[in-house]
């Protein structure tokens, strides 16, 4: 559990470096998710829809290299090893997952889910996860942050 949040946290601090240059108006593209006790902001599918193709496969490249930093320090190595294989998919080139996450965004009703939420969405669906799991994983994304 302590990995899962802080790969998360290590996700949406490696990206949102990329997203400096794209904001939009002042909490229209943040959403705020909850890390243990602690909120963060992160970018949303609003932020997305305003990058060019570049930007999102920099995205896209920015949060394996950031699970990469923080999975180095982890002195379990299986666990590390788990870890990123949840996180990453190999065979993929990076502007696969991105058009994987535009098409997650093409729902207006998926909006102000985190990208990380899409990019994680998006290796499931790549990985072959059932229709079912799929739908069930969106319908909690959308109750989570659509309130």
């Amino acid at each position: 559990m302590l990995i899962n949040r802080a790969v998360a946290f290590a996700l949406v601090i490696a990206a949102t470096s990329v997203l400096s240059s794209y904001c939009l108006a002042e909490g229209e593209g943040e959403t705020a998710v909850l890390l243990g006790t602690r909120g963060i902001m992160t970018q949303n599918g609003r932020t997305w829809q305003q990058l060019d193709v570049r930007a999102k496969i920099m995205f896209v490249n920015g949060v394996q290299d950031g699970a990469t930093l923080l999975l180095s320090h982890i002195p379990d190595s299986e666990k590390a090893q788990r870890a990123m294989d949840a996180i990453t998919i190999s065979g993929f080139r990076f502007s696969d997952i991105a058009k994987q996450i535009d098409l997650f965004y093409s729902d207006s009703a998926n909006i102000r889910i985190p990208i990380v939420e899409a990019y994680k969405y998006a290796l499931l669906k790549m990985k072959g996860s059932t229709d079912t799991d799929l739908d069930k994983l969106l319908a909690d994304l959308r109750r989570k942050y659509n309130t």
